[in-house]
């Protein structure tokens, strides 16, 4: 299936997208800037990595979305 650049500009020009997008930024951002101390450590590093990781998943989703731009010009 060959992306053009036309699919990629309907697909970030519908709100939906648009929302969904400044939600993975924001939640990225969120995940990182959020302190976990909790009542031991094994769960303190268990959050951060899920913090990590999560932030990591929004990270890549919109470097994907990117890419498609990219190579579909």
């Amino acid at each position: 299936m060959t992306i053009s650049i036309s699919d990629i500009a309907d697909w970030e020009a519908n709100p939906v997208t648009r929302t969904i997008k400044i939600k993975m930024k924001t939640a990225e951002a969120d995940a990182l800037a959020n302190s976990t101390i909790l009542e031991t450590c094994d769960k303190t590093a268990m959050r951060t990595a899920e913090n990590y990781g999560f932030s990591q998943g929004c990270a890549a989703l919109v470097d994907a979305i990117d890419e498609l731009k990219e190579e579909s010009q």
